[in-house]
């Protein structure tokens, strides 16, 4: 019942029902590529495949009812792409729900804590996202010239709001993948040699 193709740190998002569940897994052959997932079909499964990058998982609604999911891998380049506000947009548009009737939880991943980058890094974001927005969440390495600290959860958590949806209705979980090793697969702790989690959505 899953989905799960192959990911390329994108902003694809793909709308998906019951004739593309097993693609990524039981069928292989001529699948599409891509990082976000929408639908409306209750038992088709959507899963992000992360072991540090953000895995955000969505549930809208309408007249109290949750009629639509979505999911999203949002690594560095898909954050900074806004893969949580089109995929925000995406469920809007095609469901007709508001984004304020959307749930959203950020899931296991590399906090602050661990994520360390450099200058190349925070340029590339001060372009995509501007000055404010990397200064807020990419801090400097205390000792450390030219290395900084970026806190991936806090920028998709405000992007999320960014995109409408409130924030009592974002949820986060807080174990960083890194420091939990002994729970959590990190391709930075472990210098990639990992396996992969699996984050799921569905309407029963």
């Amino acid at each position: 019942s899953v989905v799960s193709l192959p990911q390329i740190h994108s902003d694809i998002i793909y709308k998906v029902g019951k004739e593309d569940c097993g693609q990524g897994y039981h069928i292989r052959e001529g699948i599409r590529e891509g990082d976000g997932y929408i639908t409306c079909e209750p038992g088709v499964v959507l899963g992000v495949k992360t072991a540090d990058c953000v895995p955000i998982l969505f549930e809208a609604e309408k007249d109290g009812k949750v009629i639509a999911v979505g999911a999203v891998h949002a690594g560095w380049r898909g954050t900074v792409t806004l893969i949580q506000q089109k995929c925000v947009e995406r469920l809007c548009a095609e469901y007709g729900v508001c984004a304020e009737h959307i749930r959203a939880v950020i899931g296991s991943c590399i906090h602050g804590c661990c994520y360390e980058v450099d200058d190349p890094f925070l340029a590339s974001v001060t372009e995509a996202l501007g000055a404010e927005m990397a200064a807020k969440f990419i801090i400097p390495k205390k000792d450390t010239p030219s290395k900084y600290l970026c806190d991936l959860v806090g920028m998709n958590r405000a992007l999320l709001e960014r995109a409408g949806i409130m924030g009592d209705r974002i949820g986060v979980i807080d174990y960083c993948t890194c420091c939990h090793p002994e729970m959590f697969y990190s391709h930075r702790y472990s210098k990639g040699k990992r396996g992969t989690m699996l984050s799921v959505i569905c309407i029963k």
